[in-house]
């Protein structure tokens, strides 16, 4: 895995037992990421045993590599108005 790669896996995993509200967190990932970042909402509402689920794409040049491939940020709700999310687990695929 390159250096870069490694810091990205770093820096997501660094998201977990952190809040956020939606726009906090795509303000948070753009900046990282230097490109603009929008999470879809990917949970199932018609299973009340399903995890929330936020998923993003990844399609960045950097000076050094191409990163492709997407992220799934898993959370729970939280009862916090300004903070409703609660991240428990991130998982990556590099493609």
């Amino acid at each position: 895995m390159s250096e870069l790669r490694k810091n990205i896996n770093g820096f997501l995993e660094g998201l977990v037992h952190s809040r956020f509200s939606k726009e906090e967190l795509e303000t948070k990932l753009t900046e990282y990421f230097k490109h603009p970042v929008k999470v879809e909402e990917t949970s199932q509402d018609d299973d009340e045993l399903a995890d929330f689920n936020l998923l993003f794409g990844m399609d960045f040049q950097y000076p050094t590599e191409h990163i492709y491939g997407y992220v799934d940020l898993y959370y729970l709700k939280t009862r916090e108005l300004n903070k409703p999310m609660y991240i428990t687990e991130v998982a990556m695929e590099f493609e």
